[in-house]
């Protein structure tokens, strides 16, 4: 029973950031409105929590936009392939950010 429960959480842990994320399409950008959030678990990092619950872990976040619970509004592209240490989110580029507030 127990090696059940943990086949089914890792499963969650692997299935839930792609569960709210659009399809997948590397040409077409999608926008987000969402908060900056900051993680200091495996090396530290931030990403964004959209309003729709949905995870991603921005690439080019710049220095500016790193502010836990900062509203920003953002432009983004899905990364294909790429390997990344931190296992919250969907890794996205983003193509432009403003803050935002509503």
């Amino acid at each position: 029973m127990r090696r059940i429960l943990i086949i089914f959480l890792l499963f969650l842990l692997v299935v839930t950031p792609f569960a709210f994320a659009q399809e997948y399409n590397p040409n077409e950008s999608f926008e987000i409105i969402g908060k900056i959030k900051h993680f200091s678990y495996e090396g530290g990092f931030y990403g964004i929590e959209a309003d729709n619950g949905a995870e991603y872990k921005p690439i080019n976040l710049t220095s500016s936009f790193k502010i836990e619970g900062l509203g920003v509004r953002a432009r983004a592209r899905f990364i294909k392939g790429g390997s990344f240490w931190q296992s919250w989110g969907v890794p996205i580029e983003i193509i432009e950010i403003e803050r935002y507030t509503e």
